[in-house]
């Protein structure tokens, strides 16, 4: 997803004056300050050593990538650091060559700096994100960042002259999003979203076909996000931070206090300070599909989100069990959350249509069901099915004549398991509303049923009603954050 845009924004005050000012507002307030009219900082405008962007260079020279946030390869529930994952992917391409690193960790800095040690490449290594933004020499940023750095990170490389790539979710809340893009057009940077499935050539043909009205009108997109977690337990005192850790640049624009959890890295996902709970992890994968799919390029009108952070009892914040409602027009997405397990062994998080993921675009003549792995399947509401690509079915669709149940798709796992009628899910929320449970599309989801005893755990955000099911409305009502006093 490519922010620039030939629009400018306003132009950027003056420098705000005096560091060492405390300050006792919110982490809002903090960076409506720090951006200021869009874009200034609280902290004094960072004095690149580059107040003009670099010199132009020719399309055949090297561009220079510094890669921010290398990321744990070891932590529990975590995929491995994504910086690390980017660093080999960068240098395929050619003409570039990764000439910084920078990790508030300097374990992890040794740690990717020896490859190229060994290679007999010379790569600069830096802890502090400010001395990458100070070489002018760096053309590109790559932030694999917590997402309560992404914004900071990328209005500041934006000032200094550098493109940035940031990785998936955009910002941490949808003010900073902003900031970035007015950050974006303001300096005349390229600032690309890593959402990582748009390249897929599958669902390019896929989504160009169902616009085209392969199988009628679009009526719903389902983005279903079914990731198995465990709990993080509690601890009774403050964790101690790794001695390798600069622990006050690892939190930056967040109050920094004590480590109340076991594990400093990839953890934070899971505590509103710092990270959006999975709708903000995976989340943004399936539903950037679900926008593609139908041709949406900008927010929806209106959400409604729900959901709570049950069975796990631990001291994570966000929601494990999540169900969100974009309404976009003529057809919503519809996004659900799965982290707690129903049962042991691999369908433990249950199937919708015989998926656990991706998406599913639900139209007047059937449905598509996929991912950007190349797994997908086309079944028509008439009975015939086929697995992608639609050359292989491709016919002109006419509306049944009969409300006709479905054949059992021949492609995929879990293909028998789609047989009752087809229902028209485009006209009532009460219809989509119930049918995400956990292994069949007809049983309520037994952990979202009323809880008798009034002791349901909920998510830090304020509790609601729904239909009597204690539930919560998370992501969206983000409770607000204590002071931060800038340094």
């Amino acid at each position: 997803m490519n922010l620039m845009s030939g629009t400018s924004a306003p132009a950027l005050p003056p420098s705000a004056a005096g560091a060492s000012s405390r300050s006792t507002s919110s982490r809002r307030q903090f960076l409506k300050r720090s951006l200021g009219a869009g874009l200034a900082l609280s902290l004094p405008r960072r004095s690149f050593s580059a107040d003009s962007p670099p010199a132009s260079r020719s399309p055949n020279e090297r561009i220079r990538v510094a890669v921010i946030g290398l990321g744990d390869t070891t932590a529990v529930g975590g995929v491995g650091g994504r910086g690390h994952q980017l660093i080999p992917r960068i240098r395929e391409v050619p003409n570039v060559q990764i000439t910084a690193l920078c990790d508030v960790d300097r374990a992890f800095l040794e740690r990717e700096a020896q490859p190229f040690r060994d290679r007999g490449e010379t790569v600069a290594t830096h802890v502090d994100l400010r001395r990458v933004l100070d070489d002018p020499t760096i053309d590109v940023v790559v932030v694999a960042l917590p997402n309560h750095w992404h914004a900071l990170a990328t209005v500041w490389a934006c000032q200094a002259g550098k493109d940035v790539y940031v990785e998936k979710p955009l910002a941490h809340t949808i003010w900073e999003g902003r900031q970035m893009v007015a950050a974006a057009r303001q300096h005349g940077r390229m600032v690309q979203v890593g959402t990582q499935n748009r390249s897929s050539p599958l669902l390019r043909q896929v989504f160009t076909d169902l616009q085209r009205g392969e199988l009628g009108a679009i009526r719903l997109a389902r983005a279903l996000v079914y990731r198995a977690r465990d709990g993080l337990g509690t601890v009774n005192a403050p964790t101690p931070v790794p001695a390798t850790v600069d622990y006050d640049l690892w939190c930056g624009p967040v109050p920094t206090a004590p480590l109340m959890r076991r594990q400093l890295h990839y953890e934070w996902h899971w505590f509103w300070a710092t990270g959006n709970g999975e709708i903000g992890n995976n989340g943004p994968h399936a539903i950037d599909l679900c926008r593609w799919a139908l041709g949406q390029d900008q927010a929806p009108p209106h959400v409604l989100s729900v959901g709570g952070r049950f069975a796990f009892n631990d001291c994570g914040e966000t929601a494990n069990t999540h169900l969100t409602f974009l309404g976009y027009q003529p057809a919503p997405i519809l996004c659900e959350i799965r982290n707690v397990r129903a049962a042991a062994g691999p369908d433990a998080m249950g199937r919708y249509r015989g998926r656990s993921g991706g998406v599913i675009i639900d139209c007047e003549g059937g449905y598509f069901a996929g991912d950007a792995s190349g797994a997908g399947s086309l079944i028509r509401k008439a009975g015939r099915c086929a697995p992608f690509p639609m050359t292989a079915v491709r016919r002109r669709w006419r509306p049944p004549t009969s409300r006709t149940s479905l054949r059992p798709c021949a492609a995929g796992s879990g293909a028998n398991w789609w047989r009752r009628p087809w229902r028209d899910t485009s006209r009532s929320l009460a219809v989509i509303w119930p049918t995400s449970p956990i292994g069949s599309a007809e049983r309520p989801h037994p952990r979202r049923s009323a809880n008798a005893s009034g002791t349901m755990r909920r998510s830090a955000t304020r509790s609601i009603a729904v239909n009597g099911t204690c539930a919560t409305t998370a992501w969206t009502s983000k409770p607000p954050l204590p002071p931060w006093v800038p340094g």
